[in-house]
């Protein structure tokens, strides 16, 4: 049912307030993204193919972040800068050794859970002036996401909520 309102609107550049007879012009894009293969939700009838072919005008192919190691140090420090600039807080910088742990994960929750991740290090490490791999969330630290480091991995000592 929703699918058909969608297509509608797509075609007709036009949609109806809750609770009102008005039918409204929009000037409006759609933005779509999906991890699914859409070719099997058609076949499987769980997708309309005339929605799925209004929507589709441009295709962007994504690779997940795992296959993107390149970017993920540049997107720390993006993280760094613009999560330390909202917390009011210095930006600390992020030893080497860090910097090989976070490259090394698959980063399943791609952007989502690499920004969480960099928040959650900033939130309960306030202060120091390196983040270092004892700053890293459990589960990233854990075995199945990446192995453990030996050695000191003290992180200045530091432990403050931003609150």
């Amino acid at each position: 049912d929703q699918q058909a309102k969608l297509l509608s609107f797509c075609q007709n550049r036009s949609c109806t307030s809750v609770g009102s007879n008005q039918i409204d012009l929009v000037d409006a894009r759609v933005i779509s993204a999906t991890n699914r293969d859409m070719d099997a939700r058609i076949r499987s009838g769980l997708f309309r193919e005339d929605l799925y072919y209004r929507i589709r005008d441009i295709r962007i192919h994504l690779p997940p972040l795992r296959e993107r190691q390149e970017d993920i140090l540049p997107l720390v420090h993006h993280y760094l800068s613009r999560l330390a600039s909202r917390f009011k807080i210095p930006q600390p910088s992020i030893s080497d050794e860090l910097g090989r742990l976070l490259l090394r994960h698959e980063w399943p929750g791609n952007l989502r859970e690499l920004e969480s991740c960099i928040r959650m290090m900033l939130e309960t490490h306030r202060g120091v002036s390196e983040l270092t791999p004892s700053c890293l969330p459990d589960d990233i630290l854990s075995e199945r996401a990446a192995p453990r480091v030996k050695g000191d991995l003290s992180c200045g000592g530091h432990s403050a909520g931003l609150g």
